[in-house]
């Protein structure tokens, strides 16, 4: 399995990163002046001194949810041309945090795969279908629920696709045929790649999209 992985001359080597934990702030984060706050608590508590010419040349990324990179960015533009280099928070970098990224992700599933619920014809490749086959607590767009329903949700339907290809593939009815004729990992890798050719492939979707443009158009 490992011989099989995605290869990439970008990989870095593999090393330890020093961690650094920090204690709770009393500090209120809403808002730009304490956004300033934050910045000062870590760099006290990391001992980063912004008058020595060494803080220069630090680059920090920070990173958090949309509020906290609006008002980080807003110092930057008021600070800027009126501070220091250190001050004006020059070698600072502005990203959305991973977890936060991956809460956006999961919403933006719901709203454009989750289908209507309460339709005569309700669609059986939409999240609403599969959640109630699963007879699960009903899931409201406007009114989501928490993140771990959300994406446990999403990731039992993806589970599910990709087996139902798999049988689609090997042309297995049941998952016990596949597991008791199929003992090979040169066979089960194959099934996995035309399962990425024929239904993961974005390429072969968008030619799909293309034979229908003329359609649509009239």
């Amino acid at each position: 399995m490992e011989k099989c992985q995605p290869v990439t001359g970008d990989m870095i080597e593999v090393h330890k990163t020093d961690v650094h934990p920090l204690p709770a702030f009393e500090v209120d984060e809403s808002s730009t002046v304490g956004n300033v706050e934050v910045n000062d608590c870590i760099d006290d508590e990391l001992r980063l001194d912004q008058d020595k010419p060494e803080y220069n040349r630090l680059v920090c990324l920070n990173a958090g949810d949309q509020l906290t990179i609006a008002c980080q960015r807003a110092l930057v533009a008021v600070r800027s041309g009126h501070e220091d280099a250190a001050r004006a928070y020059k070698g600072r970098g502005f990203f959305p945090g991973l977890f936060h990224c991956k809460m956006t992700d999961i919403h933006g599933l719901l709203e454009t795969h989750f289908g209507k619920p309460h339709a005569g014809n309700c669609n059986p490749g939409g999240l609403a279908y599969h959640n109630k086959c699963l007879d699960r607590l009903p899931i409201i767009l406007s009114s989501l629920p928490p993140f771990s329903t959300a994406w446990d949700l999403v990731m039992v339907s993806l589970y599910s696709r990709v087996l139902h290809c798999l049988l689609l593939v090997s042309g297995k009815a049941p998952l016990d045929e596949y597991l008791e004729t199929v003992t090979s990992w040169d066979v089960l890798h194959s099934h996995a790649v035309m399962i990425y050719q024929c239904y993961a492939n974005a390429d072969f979707v968008q030619e799909m999209r293309e034979r229908r443009i003329s359609e649509e158009m009239k």
